[in-house]
């Protein structure tokens, strides 16, 4: 593959968390490898307290060999939030 090219994209859900746990989800994506480019978008609704504070409230925060891990920003999800994904390669 070459840097940009399209690697797999599908979709994700992070489950809700506790008061004061961060939710935190590995995704299968094969083909994946460790500084991919990963983009992400909520297609569900984020609960409202948490959309008050800010504008990104899930984030991309590693890729490995066929896998990343999306995390939330905030210390509690309300409720589950499912995501569409896009990896491309980086090399």
């Amino acid at each position: 593959m070459a840097k940009g090219d399209y690697v797999i994209q599908g979709t994700g859900t992070i489950s809700a968390s506790l008061p004061g746990e961060y939710a935190s989800v590995t995704v299968t994506a094969t083909g994946a490898a460790a500084g991919d480019i990963v983009m992400i978008t909520e297609t569900s609704n984020v609960p409202r307290v948490a959309s008050l504070h800010a504008s990104n409230t899930l984030y991309v925060s590693s890729v490995t060999t066929n896998a990343f891990v999306v995390k939330s920003s905030f210390k509690e999800l309300t409720e589950d939030v499912t995501f569409s994904f896009i990896v491309f390669d980086s090399v």
